[in-house]
């Protein structure tokens, strides 16, 4: 087995992963969100990239499992796309953001497992009620998210929390299909929105009857 090396490690070795990393959103008003997350039960991050929000995540809910769900290599092969910043240009690889998530979740006291799968496929494996909540920051398009949240309801426990990122009521918005898929998702009843604040994090959970 590989040994997994330490963050400062990483950024030491790959300036590219130091200069991304820091520059990704871990802000207080991000965390706002996590009020409403169970504690203490099984969560998934659905979209975890480097992991940063994921130290957040596991810090605030102290889930008893923890599943870190993305794509890396297996959708974008060596590199990453050019997001701006988010992937210096589309230089970042995905090896390196992989290797910061395999860092961090050693820090989780063996709660964490990285599972690189598409979401839907992976949710679609899954049991029933087996998920107390989960974090969408993933493809950000309306398709996507509206299927993920669609995947969940049959993961979710009737309890259970759907929280998210980047739900921005402004059309014009580039993510503003996140917003839609929540909207959407709410219209047909079986989902209640229950936290959408200005930091553009998002909140469901199952309807009341």
């Amino acid at each position: 087995m590989t040994e997994v090396q330490t963050l400062e490690k990483l950024f030491e070795l790959d300036p590219i992963l130091a200069e991304v990393d820091k520059n990704l959103r871990a802000d207080d008003r991000r965390k706002e969100v996590l009020k409403v997350a169970p504690r203490n039960g099984v969560g998934v991050e659905i979209g975890v990239f480097t992991g940063r929000f994921s130290e957040i995540l596991y810090e605030v809910t102290k889930p008893s499992k923890f599943y870190l769900v993305d794509v890396w290599h297996k959708l974008y092969r060596e590199t990453y796309p050019d997001w701006g910043k988010y992937t210096a240009g589309g230089t970042l690889t995905t090896a390196s953001a992989l290797d910061a998530v395999r860092a961090r979740a050693e820090k989780m006291n063996g709660a964490a497992e990285i599972v690189i799968e598409n979401s839907v496929t992976w949710l679609t494996s899954m049991p029933p009620h087996s998920l107390d909540w989960a974090y969408i920051d993933s493809s950000h398009s309306y398709a996507g998210t509206y299927a993920e949240i669609e995947a969940l309801l049959r993961v979710l426990k009737p309890a259970g929390v759907i929280m998210g990122d980047d739900c921005f009521t402004d059309p014009l918005h580039k993510h503003h299909g996140v917003f839609r898929a929540v909207r959407d998702h709410a219209a047909r009843g079986a989902l209640e929105v229950i936290w959408l604040d200005g930091a553009n994090q998002w909140a469901m959970r199952r309807r009341s009857s």
